[in-house]
C-alpha cells in the first residue's frame, strides 16, 4: 500500500510545548497510512476484507529518526471489500496521541468510470473531524487521484498521480493548506506483501513550513486463512 501530509515543525517540548500540542493535533492527516492513500491524500482504494495494513513511519525537519521527529504506527481494518476502519497512533519525544479514521468505498473502478470513496479523520475527542471524497482512475500507465477535504488543518482541492515504473513505484501529491506539503514518494517492495516508502515534501507556504522527508514500513496482514 502507498502511503500522508501536515506540519510537523522540529519544536523542543520544554521550549515549545504550545506548538507540540498542535503539531500532535493535526499529525494524523499527515503520516503516510491513515486511510490508504498515495503519500498524502486518501485514494478511493480500500485495504480489502480480512486484510490488516500495518505501518510503522517517521517524519523529521530536517533529519528522520531523531528526538525532534514524529513517530507513528498506523493499522487499517478491512471490514468487508469496501470498508476499512483504522487508528493511527503517534508520539514525539514527550507526548503521544491517537485518532480513528473510516472509509467506505462506493463505486468501483471501470474502464470508464473512476473508482469513488468517501471517508472521515481525525475521529477523536476533542478533534475536528476531517471528511473528504476523493476519486481513483487509471489513465494509460499512470494513476490520477482527485478530491475534496475539508477538515482544521487542510481544506480545498486535493490531487495526485502514481505509476510503476519497473520495480519501483512513484507517487506525487498535494494536499491543500498553508502547513502541508506537496509531496514526492518512491517505494520499493522487500517481500510479496511488504514495501518501504521514502518520501520528501515541500511546504506549499516558504512562510509556514519546513522541507520533510519520511520512511513508512508497510505490509499487509491476512486476518483470516
Amino acid at each position: 500500500m502507498r502511503a500522508g501530509m501536515l506540519a510537523r515543525a522540529q519544536w523542543s517540548v520544554g521550549r515549545h510545548a504550545a506548538a507540540a500540542a498542535v503539531l500532535l493535533h493535526c499529525v494524523v492527516a499527515s503520516c503516510t497510512g491513515y486511510p490508504t492513500s498515495l503519500n498524502s491524500i486518501p485514494t478511493a482504494e480500500t485495504v480489502g476484507a480480512g486484510s490488516l495494513l500495518l505501518e510503522v513511519t517517521n517524519y523529521g525537519y530536517p533529519r528522520m529518526l531523531t528526538t525532534e521527529s514524529v513517530s507513528g504506527v498506523l493499522l487499517q481494518l478491512g471490514v468487508g471489500d469496501r470498508l476499512e476502519f483504522g487508528i493511527d497512533r503517534y508520539e514525539t519525544e514527550e507526548t503521544s496521541e491517537a485518532y480513528f479514521n473510516v472509509k467506505a468505498r462506493l463505486v468501483d473502478e471501470t474502464d470508464k468510470l473512476p473508482g469513488l470513496a468517501i471517508g472521515v479523520m481525525d475521529l477523536r475527542c476533542g478533534c475536528f473531524a476531517t471528511p473528504y471524497a476523493v476519486v481513483s482512475k487509471r489513465l494509460g500507465s499512470v494513476r490520477v487521484h482527485v478530491g475534496s477535504i475539508h477538515g482544521s488543518y487542510s481544506g480545498g482541492i486535493m490531487a495526485g498521480v502514481d505509476a510503476d515504473v519497473g520495480s519501483l513505484w512513484f507517487g506525487i501529491d498535494y494536499l491543500p493548506g498553508t502547513q502541508n506539503h506537496t509531496r514526492l514518494g518512491i517505494s520499493r517492495a522487500v517481500g510479496s506483501d511488504t514495501s518501504v516508502l521514502v518520501t520528501f515534501g515541500i511546504p506549499n507556504s516558504k512562510n509556514s513550513g519546513k522541507a520533510e522527508v519520511g520512511i513508512t514500513v508497510s505490509t499487509t496482514l491476512p486476518m483470516r486463512k
